[in-house]
């Protein structure tokens, strides 16, 4: 009882807290260029752990019948939820652009700062460990341009051949200057703001010349980004460009299989269909 008592205490009495800041920056107790030069070291070393993890083959599907994996959509035709939720995505989105670039520059009173670097990067990467990749169900971007195409903009089509060689490297340096922007750049809205509309162009351009499945799939760096993350979850989602329907394409319990409660029989994947940067193999992608 007594602990109880003291948590509710804790709770109720406890000053104010905070969890993420875009004051000033912390005071490094080593000379500067020692932990730049120790941040770069670590993520080569992590991308080259990774290169080589995922060079090997991995099974996909199964094969002769083996009925302890399985891939099939299993959920819903087109829903309404999907489609304000995406919607929402884009609103806010939106906001977080305007909100830098007409907003207040006080990081701590802009929304902006708020909605990309704590509930985006941080607050979605968790729930994606959590509950799967839902980035890829609801990726403003590719909402946006599944929107233009409606419009009669075509950003499917593959005008230039995208070099096999280079894999999800686009992916990889996007990602390496998001973490330097986190840690180095002066966080304020405005450049935020420039920044989101710096990388909706490259989008939208990498879009026109590789076609946006392709795009998705090895050079977006939060596609990858939550993709990743997404591995630790047992559910994997299918988005589907041509309708507002979500599949749930892979359900795994704890030890990888599919429980048997969901009814999915055993079936096989086309190796033919699947792109070389497909993030379900995107450590492999790396090492290409």
């Amino acid at each position: 009882m007594m602990p109880r008592v003291v948590v509710l205490a804790g709770v109720l009495f406890s000053a104010v807290a905070d969890a993420h800041s875009f004051s000033m920056p912390y005071i490094l107790p080593i000379p500067l260029w020692i932990y730049l030069y120790g941040c770069i070291a670590t993520l080569l070393a992590t991308f080259v752990i990774l290169g080589v993890i995922g060079s090997s083959p991995v099974e996909r599907g199964v094969t002769d019948g083996d009925p302890r994996t399985a891939e099939r959509n299993v959920a819903a035709p087109r829903h309404f939820g999907v489609r304000v939720t995406r919607a929402v995505c884009v609103f806010l989105l939106l906001l977080a652009v305007c909100s830098g670039l007409i907003g207040s520059q006080d990081p701590a009173h802009n929304i902006g700062m708020t909605l990309f670097w704590v509930m985006f990067l941080l607050g979605l990467g968790y729930l994606s460990a959590v509950i799967g990749d839902v980035y890829s169900v609801l990726n403003p971007w590719r909402t946006l341009a599944e929107w233009a195409e409606k419009g009669g903009v075509d950003l499917s089509r593959e005008r230039v051949r995208y070099p096999e060689w280079l894999g999800a490297w686009p992916a990889v340096v996007l990602y390496m200057a998001l973490i330097w922007i986190e840690l180095f750049a002066e966080q304020q809205p405005l450049i935020l703001s420039k920044l989101l509309l710096l990388y909706s162009a490259i989008t939208l351009i990498g879009m026109a010349l590789f076609g946006q499945e392709r795009w998705f799939s090895c050079a977006d760096v939060f596609t990858a980004y939550f993709s990743l993350i997404g591995k630790l979850a047992p559910v994997v989602y299918e988005r589907h460009a041509s309708s507002d329907r979500v599949s749930i394409a892979e359900y795994r319990d704890e030890i990888g299989h599919i429980p048997e409660w969901l009814g999915m029989p055993p079936t096989t994947v086309d190796e033919d269909e699947v792109t070389p940067c497909r993030l379900r193999d995107l450590p492999h992608g790396l090492a290409t």
